[in-house]
């Protein structure tokens, strides 16, 4: 039987550049989750419930807003 060399220093470099791709991702995902969520908030709750239009952009202008600001900083700032 053959021994198969372990490099304990080449295998802890790739499980490190796979934690950080595994984090990179996490944050796309968080991002583009909170921009999707404001799209759902903006465009499709008011238009399938019959909440009035104008009182519920009012309410959750800010909200929209803040949620896609953060989403595209954690796009944009993505490790």
């Amino acid at each position: 039987m053959v021994a198969v060399g372990f490099d304990e220093t080449k295998d802890a470099a790739r499980r490190t550049r796979l934690a950080n791709e595994r984090t990179s991702l996490a944050w796309w995902r968080t991002g583009l989750t909170s921009i999707a969520v404001c799209v759902g908030l903006g465009r499709i709750v008011p238009g399938v419930t019959d909440v009035d239009r104008g009182e519920f952009a009012r309410i959750d202008a800010r909200w929209t807003v803040a949620l896609l600001a953060a989403g595209a900083l954690l796009v944009v700032f993505a490790p």
